[in-house]
């Protein structure tokens, strides 16, 4: 197998495991934070719900393409609709917002394949659907993995398409300055992100537990076009082949 010299990772799932969403921890972090000692819980429970509700309206491209919503503009929206000030810069919001609302872990085994990389010289970045800004992103990846090297964090928060949109794949690679056929992409999600990665030219590799067999070389069929991707139950396993190559 052909080392990339560029290996990006999906974040949700690939990298981090996060527990059960709690919209109204996070909110009352955020607002805690801010000062704001009274407001109404339930009227911004209330405008939160609405807001998702308008989301979940499934805005998507010609192409079929889902547009991603700001996390930042939910704030704008809620906060000012139920009368709050909020004096903070809407990147610590969306930080402090996400650090609350869950718990989170590495996944296993990640910090000895990204260590794995980095000896072999491999280079790592972040491409991700969500609604955070690539900053507040980095600030939380910094938080789960002090010691990594990523040189760049896309978000379609800021690219304004999610994945399987092929926009962040091309961005990545000329951000880096290299081919697609140069790089891996590693994900959690066979339609995010091998579907995503794979018509670029992109070497996909799907991360999922639950799998039986620790190697498996698949194909997936994407407009008529067959591509080869890799699914993986464990990063030991990957970093394992990596070590051997």
């Amino acid at each position: 197998m052909k080392i990339p010299k560029l290996a990006l990772f999906d974040f949700g799932g690939t990298l981090a495991d996060d527990g059960e969403l709690d919209i109204d921890s996070g909110l009352k972090a955020v607002l805690n934070a801010a000062g704001v000692k009274e407001y109404d819980e339930d009227l911004l429970r209330n405008l939160w719900i609405d807001m998702q509700e308008q989301v979940l309206s499934d805005i998507r491209t010609p192409k079929g393409y889902r547009v991603e919503t700001p996390l930042s503009a939910i704030f704008r929206n809620i906060f000012a609709r139920a009368g709050i000030k909020v004096d903070l810069p809407l990147t610590e919001c969306e930080y402090i917002f996400d650090k609350f609302n869950s718990t989170r872990k590495r996944t296993p085994y990640i910090d000895e394949l990204l260590n794995v990389m980095r000896e072999k010289g491999i280079r790592t970045g972040v491409i991700s659907n969500i609604v955070m800004s690539g900053e507040s992103l980095k600030m939380a990846i910094d938080e789960l993995l002090p010691d990594n090297k990523f040189e760049f964090i896309l978000t379609s928060c800021d690219y304004l398409f999610q994945k399987p949109a092929p926009h962040m794949f091309e961005a990545a690679a000329k951000i880096a300055g290299v081919e697609p056929q140069d790089c891996w992409y590693l994900g959690d999600s066979y339609r995010a992100d091998v579907l995503g990665a794979s018509p670029v030219g992109m070497t996909a590799f799907r991360y999922k537990k639950e799998q039986e067999e620790e190697f498996l070389t698949l194909t997936a069929e994407i407009d008529g076009k067959e591509y080869t991707y890799y699914g993986i139950n464990s990063w030991k396993v990957l970093a394992n082949m990596l070590r051997e190559n």
